[in-house]
This record gives structure tokens, sequence and C-alpha cells, in this order.
């Protein structure tokens, strides 16, 4: 026989309800194993599963199951289609799994829209094995995707282990009650917990303390979760509201987080859901002892793990609590599993946020994980253009530049991984099996881990805006970021196409009148000038600005943080936010060019005063080109024509290639670097930095000026930084050979380095050799400090 796991210890007050609602579809059907269900319950009508092929109250077996008028479940223990409620027991469970919500009335279930399956198999006296197998195997057969067995107490039964395991091979998770005897499962067992199958997770019940409750058993290797099970507000029968208490209580709010999580990611197996809800769950050192996982149930984590990385876990010795510590001059290692069957095909993303302390200072970065699934159909088709190289025709043994790859479409490139580019022959085919680079396919940018080259942005000097170098809007197909206002914070160099996404998460400044603006496309460096798509936060308002200057505005009050999407389609752009503002919509003229990108906030006064705003993220996904800049003074082997870009994933290199030969392009080539760079004429403060500059140095028609670097030697100090000298910055003549290096330390000796700043990052200049000589400036005379006189004739001197 079995029995309920109810206990009668309600001496503690019921705890808050609490639930959670994310996109739900009301997809997951959760069987509940109990005394029935009062399906006319007004918290629980709406939320009951309802057979599709049944006819109620004809007594014909419609759907030919083999049950006649389960139309909401089935009565095993009295043999008949009406699983109603006559107890109380199961209509409680039912009610903390998904009680409706949002209908000012009783309780909100953990879940807001499931579909509950009402079968019976407990009466007044309790129930028999046969009738928990029977049910078990109903709930099989239509197609409940998690049964909720708040019951036990019986002795071992092979017919209903067999029942459970043939659950599992249904693809259904098994959730049941640890009992209410307080005492350990480990030592006497208690069924059906003590099965302790792989699709089964067990529960003990918590107090509102949080402390595990006086009633609940334990096992720290049959017991894998504690939850709330003490008093415990829920539906009952007669439209009525009870609490009880009990391990019953506990496996409902476990049955209602793991119906969450799959109406959340529907296509989730047995083995996934388990893992996210027990890998997701709070430890706590008091429950180390008394659960598998010492943890307490948590829906929230539980939702975030099977969310946008649901299928990223981390793995490894040194990892505790989710924080990985790594020893001062040591190392360890993560590993990092892609798991579950039924993934979708493409990309994969998480986040592993490293940071330490130095001298009293936190720092911090976010390392991008990117996995791609492949599903191995279709060849790759992908092109090379704009060749980028110097001299080819002549022959002279080397080539220097950068050869750019469009990329191929995110379906094509889901058949691979990387690009990889060989020296190809005048047949085309590849010369050598070992690549001149790998590409990544994966497309996401992201500000703190681009290389950001001080080409592509000047910060003010001084505070007069008139002085400030403002000559940042570069070529098409760069994304800098404008110094328009005093608080610039990111400057992006690389090149991209729609479609691609810009997100970013951005603090906002109480003194700004723009929040946020960033700008697509357009020249102006103004961001509120012509030109462009402008995604622009004014004061309570969002608003979008198509490049003919058509306005586009959404009511929109911002938290303190807030994040924002702006996808750039050929013929639309989408602004969206998480604030739960209007999301706009426009049309765009149709363009395949590429297109900059610059983002600023209108932060003047008080508010730059303050910081300005704050940009935590910034990236762009999709849409980009793969660059692979060509070595200078590269060799060209003597039979080599040009070059073979292949697709490569895990299983090898796809047999078609793309074949660019090296002559069809020679522009752009890159600026020679400036030689003889001496330091001169030095005072206690100043010298003259010198050099002979390159023939190249107008790189083709888009110079923008000579940057001028100074280092301190130190001989005992291998980390001297280099920095801009006053005095030699803002050289934008062309004719430039020297400037005055002012602001210098005296007796201090320098160093010095010259480059010229080009438009596009591929033909700047490399940087001159570092001076020859070292300069030091000269001290200033030294004050007497003494001062002695004599008198004449005298032969002694004054005391």
């Amino acid at each position: 026989m079995w029995g309920l796991h109810q206990s009668n210890d309600n001496d503690i007050d019921a705890p808050e309800a609490w639930s959670i609602h994310k996109g739900l579809s009301g997809r997951v059907i959760v069987a509940v194993l109990d005394t029935g269900v009062d399906y006319n319950h007004e918290d629980l009508r709406n939320q009951m599963w309802r057979n599709p092929g049944e006819i109620p109250g004809d007594g014909i077996d419609n759907d030919g199951n083999g049950f006649v008028d389960d139309v909401y479940g089935y009565d095993f223990y009295e043999d008949d289609g009406d699983p109603m409620d006559g107890n109380g027991h199961g209509t409680h469970c039912a009610g903390t799994i998904g009680a409706e919500g949002g209908n000012s009335i009783g309780v909100v279930g953990v879940t807001w829209k499931p579909q509950i399956m009402a079968l019976r198999f407990l009466g007044p006296n309790g129930g028999s094995t046969i009738d928990a197998i029977r049910a078990l195997d109903y709930a099989v057969q239509m197609g409940a995707h998690i049964t909720s067995n708040s019951w036990g107490g019986g002795g071992f039964s092979v017919g209903l282990e067999t029942a459970i395991n043939e659950a599992a091979a249904a693809n259904q998770l098994f959730i049941v009650a640890a009992g209410n005897d307080g005492q350990d499962n480990d030592v006497v067992s208690t069924y059906p917990c003590n099965y302790n199958l792989p699709n089964m997770i067990c529960v003990a019940s918590t107090d509102r303390s949080n402390d595990m409750s006086s009633f609940s058993n334990w096992g720290v290797n049959n017991v894998h979760i504690a939850a709330p099970g003490s008093s415990i507000l829920s539906t009952y029968t007669n439209g009525e509201y009870v609490s009880l208490s009990g391990t019953s209580m506990a496996t409902p709010h476990v049955s209602g987080v793991a119906a969450l999580v799959l109406d959340y990611v529907h296509n989730m197996p047995f083995t996934e859901l388990r893992n996210v809800i027990l890998n997701s769950a709070v430890p706590y050192a008091k429950f180390a002892s008394k659960v598998s996982t010492g943890a307490l149930l948590n829906a929230h984590a539980a939702l975030a793990m099977a969310g946008e990385f649901a299928w990223i876990r981390m793995f490894g010795s040194a990892i505790s609590a989710g924080t990985v510590t790594i020893p001062a001059q040591g190392s360890t290692t993560v590993v990092l599993q892609l798991g579950g069957t039924g993934l979708d095909y493409g990309e994969y993303r998480a986040r592993l946020r490293i940071w330490g302390v130095f001298n009293e200072v936190l720092y911090s970065r976010e390392v991008p994980i990117l996995y791609t699934l492949h599903n191995f159909t279709g060849l790759p088709a992908f092109g090379a253009t704009d060749l980028q190289f110097a001299d080819v025709d002549g022959r002279r043994g080397m080539i220097s530049g950068a050869l750019t790859i469009t990329r191929a479409t995110p379906e094509q490139e889901a058949t691979f991984s990387q690009y990889h580019v060989f020296w190809a022959g005048s047949s085309q085919n590849r010369l050598f099996d070992v690549p001149l680079a790998a590409l990544d396919t994966g497309n996401v940018l992201r500000d703190d881990f681009a290389i950001f080259d001080s080409t592509f942005w000047s910060l003010p000097h001084g505070s007069d805006p008139s002085s400030w170098i403002t000559n940042v809007s570069v070529s098409n197909g760069a994304a800098v970021f404008s110094n328009q206002y005093s608080h610039a914070h990111l400057t992006l160099a690389r090149r991209f196409a729609p479609p691609f996404t810009v997100k970013t998460k951005v603090k906002k400044s109480s003194g700004a009148l723009a929040h946020m603006v960033v700008q697509i496309g357009g020249t102006d460096v103004n961001l509120f000038g012509s030109g462009g798509i402008r995604a622009v936060f004014l004061g309570t308002q969002k608003v979008l600005i198509s490049p003919e200057g058509v306005y586009a505005a959404a009511p929109c009050t911002l938290g303190t943080w807030f994040e924002v999407t702006i996808t750039v389609r050929a013929t639309s752009v989408t602004f969206a936010d998480n604030q739960g503002c209007p999301e706009i919509v426009q049309a765009i003229s149709s363009s395949e060019s590429t297109k900059s990108i610059r983002i600023g906030a209108d932060c003047t006064g008080d508010c730059a005063t303050n910081g300005g705003s704050v940009w935590e993220y910034f990236e762009v996904s999709g849409g980009l080109y793969a660059t692979f800049h060509v070595p200078e003074n590269t060799l060209i082997p003597s039979d080599a024509t040009g070059f073979v870009i292949h697709g490569w994933n895990s299983l090898g290199l796809n047999p078609s290639g793309y074949y660019e030969a090296f002559a069809d392009h020679r522009v752009a080539n890159r600026a020679t670097s400036p030689s003889e760079v001496l330091g001169s004429a030095p005072s206690t403060g100043t010298l003259t930095v010198s050099w002979t500059r390159g023939a190249l140095n107008d790189c083709t028609g888009l110079f923008m000026r000579y940057e001028v670097v100074a280092q301190m030697v130190d001989q005992s100090d291998s980390q001297q930084s280099w920095f801009e000298p006053s005095g030699c910055q803002g050289l934008v003549s062309q004719t430039s050979e020297s400037c005055l290096a002012s602001g210098l330390s005296s007796g201090t000796p320098y160093q010095f380095k010259v480059r010229v700043l080009c438009s596009l990052e591929e033909t700047q200049s490399l940087w001159s050799e570092i001076s020859p000589a070292v300069v030091t400036l000269p001290s200033p005379a030294a004050a007497p400090t003494e001062v002695r006189a004599r008198i004449p004739g005298s032969s002694t001197s004054p005391s």
C-alpha cells in the first residue's frame, strides 16, 4: 500500500507565494499522480490538461487509448474517467505547480500555464502498486513530460522500477517526495525515492528559514534537492485554499520549476532538464550532509541556466560555487561542456568573467566563449575581395597588405568553423597543406576584445573644444566612436555590412540630454547631423531617424542601466530595448554597402564632470568581414599566383575552395615607415624630435597625421610605457619632419619612435626603429649652498 507524504507539522507561518513567469506557451504536460485534482477549482480549471481525442460524458473510448471519458486524466482507484479529488492532497499539489496567475484570486503556481493531467490512484486508505504503475504508464502513453509524485511508503517493486525506467525511455522526468519520517533514506530505504534512477529527482522539505523541515527525510545519496515544504498555502477542494506541510508540498515546487524550464526550452531531454534543476540550485553548507546537491531549489537560476547559455557547463578541480580560483603564479584547467541532444544548429555563446585584484584595484574582463554546432550539409560559398598588395607585378619576392574575405551567409557558414587561406598556383589549387591563416567564422565583435588603435580616435586636449582634434571620420566601412562630446568611450576598427546587429549596455547619466546615440553610416561626425541611421534616447523618448531624416519615436522611461539592440537589415532597421518600451521598426533604402558605426552621449557640464555615461559592453554580430593581414615581408613562393580559401570544420577541409589572384587588385599601399628618428637640442624641459618621412606617407590619399611617442629609459623598469609628448600631437601636415616635445622631465633620458597614421588600418605605416641615441635632458644649474668671505689683510676668518 502507498500513502501520502503530508505532515501534521503546521506550526510555521506560510511563506509568501513565489512564482516566476517567462515566455510560457502552455505546451508542457505535468501529470499529478495523487488523490486526483479538483478540476473545477477556479484557480485550476484553465490549467488542466484536456484529452483532445475524447468527447466528455458519452461513455465511449473515442480516442481508442483503452480509457473511457478520460478528459482530464483517469481515476485508477475507482477505475473510471473522473479523477476528481475528494481528499484535497492532489489539488493542493496541483495548485503549487500551476495555479493560475494574474486572475486576482487565491494563489499562483510556480509556472503560470501548465497542462495538469489528473491521475488518481490513491483513496482514503492509500493505494496499490499496480495502480501506481498503471497511472505512470498512462502518463507515458498520453505524452506527459513530467510526473509529480507526492506519495510513498511501500516496499521495493520490480514492476514500479521498470515503469519508471520506461518513463525515462519516453523522456519523462519522475519527481518524488523524500518522505516525512525525519530519517535518513540512505539508512532506511523509502520508495519510490530510493529507486534513485537517472530520470528521478527526490525532494526534501525546508521551512521559511531555509532550514530542513523537522519532519523531512534526507539522504546524501538518494535525496537530491531541498525545496519549500512547510506551511505551503495552495488550492484545495470545494474552491478552498489550505496551508499544508510535508515533502508532498516540496515536490510540486520542483515539478513546477521543471515545467517552467521545459516550457522555456521545449526540446530539452530529461537528462539536461534534471541537470539544469540540480546544477542551478543554491548551495547551503547546512544541506551538504542532507541532499546530494547540498542545495535549495532556485527557479530563476534554473531559467537563467536554460536560457541563451543553457548548454554550457563548467568543470574543473579549482571550481567552487561557480568561481575558478587560480593560485598566484599558477594555472588551472577549466573544461566547458556543450551538452544535450536536440540542439539547433548554429552558434552558442557564453561569457566567462575573469577578475583579480592588483594593488587594491579590481580588474575584470569577460571572455566570450563561442561554439558552432554544424549540420555538415551543403558546400560553403564564399569569395575573396579587396586584395591590397605592393609591387606584385615586379615580383620582388615580398608582399604586404590585407586579404579581405566576404563572409558567407549564416546558413552556409553553419557548415564550417573557419576559413583557411593557402598559397595557390596557376591551377588554382593550394600549393602546400599548411595554411597561411585560419580565420574564425565566429561573428561577434565585442568592445572588450577588439584592439583599439589610436589611429581611429583622438581624445580631447585641453578645456577649449576648438582645440580638440576632431578628425575621427574614417573611410566607409570602419566603426568609430565620435569625440564630438567629451566622453567618448570606444573605437571599433572592423568592417561589416547588413544584416548585422548592434548591442550595448549603458548606464544612464542624469545630466545628459541624450543618454545614448548610435549612428550607423553617414559621413557627418556630429551624431545629430545628417546621414545614416540614428538611434537615440532623448529624455523619456526613444527616437529612430532614417537616413532620409524621417523620425519615429516611442515613449521610454529608462532605468539606471539599460540595454539596446539595433538590427540592421538591407531594407529595414529595428530599435529594441529591455525597458519594456515599444519596439521601433523603420524601412530604409536598400543598400549592401559597408557601414560605419559611431556611438556617444550628449554629455556636457555637470554630466561630463561626473563621468558621463558608462558603457558596460558594445558588440556587433553578423555582417562582419574576415580580414587576414599578410605580414610585412612575407615571401611569395616562386610558383604562387594567388590564394585559395577553403571552408574548414572538425571533419576537415571542404574540397571546394575559392581562388583569388594576386594581380587583380593593387590599392591602398601601406605607408612607408619614417626613418632616422633623432632627438636633439635638449633643454631642461624640451627637445626636438626629427625624422625622415617615407615616400608613401600620404597613405594613398588617406593620410591623417604623424604619431610621435616617447619613452623614459629606465634600465631597472622594463614596463615603461610610451606616451605622446605635448607639442608632438596633431601633426596633420604631410610635410612634417620634426616637432618640439615639451613637458619632459629634466635629468631624464628619453627615446622616440614615429609612424604614419592613415584612415585605413591596413595602410598605416609600421613604427619606425626606436631612436638609436638616448637623449638625456639636462638638469638646471644647482644653486650655491654655502658662501664664505675673507676680510682683507686678516689672517683669520670671521667667526
